[in-house]
């Protein structure tokens, strides 16, 4: 049985069909579009076990090839479902700064992990690349998301306003291009 919870993050699935996986707060999964099934299993199956009730989901990953999947929670814990891998507490930059997480995305090959927070730290779990993230300043405006090149050698993050940052060596956009009739409204 749904229960009305908002929804917080949505991934492709086209590794297994034509559809998406939607998150919402409270960590239920619900499928759209034409899905494999049996692929599907992952969101019955919850694989860590969940001692204590995390905080409101904010972000979510799929496996690569759609068998499992992650979940993040405000303060970073991670979820495991299916077959993916339970990466345990990650690692954390030593000048860490208390915020509260704000997008997730996997390494392309599913073996890792990068957690963003809202003032633009990285966290990483699993098998991931080290990027020198000193020469960006910190954030004022918060982060709201994150995305990976399908090389996996660099990051993009995206605040609240709209301006990009780049790490690592991806390829460097600049700031989204205003339209015209463009009203401003907050990226989340």
């Amino acid at each position: 049985c749904i229960r009305p919870s908002p929804y917080v993050a949505l991934a492709t699935m086209s590794a297994v069909g034509q559809g998406v996986i939607a998150l919402t707060l409270d960590g239920q999964f619900r499928a759209f579009g034409i899905l494999d099934l049996k692929v599907l299993q992952f969101v019955l199956d919850r694989t860590s076990p969940l001692p204590v009730r995390h905080l409101p989901y904010v972000a979510m990953a799929v496996m690569p090839d759609g068998s499992g999947a992650w979940a993040l929670d405000l303060l970073g814990r991670l979820s495991t479902f299916g077959s993916a891998r339970d990466f345990g507490d990650g690692t954390i930059d030593p000048c860490f700064r208390p915020s509260p997480y704000a997008a997730m995305v996997p390494t392309p090959t599913g073996e890792g992990l990068y957690a963003l927070t809202q003032n633009g730290q990285l966290r990483t779990f699993g098998v991931t690349e080290a990027f020198d993230t000193a020469a960006d300043p910190n954030h004022i405006i918060p982060c709201v998301d994150l995305a990976i090149p399908s090389d996996g050698l660099g990051l993009w993050e995206i605040d609240l306003l709209g301006n990009f940052h780049t790490i690592g060596t991806a390829t460097v956009f600049g700031d989204a291009t205003v339209q015209p009739c463009f009203r401003p409204s907050p990226y989340v």
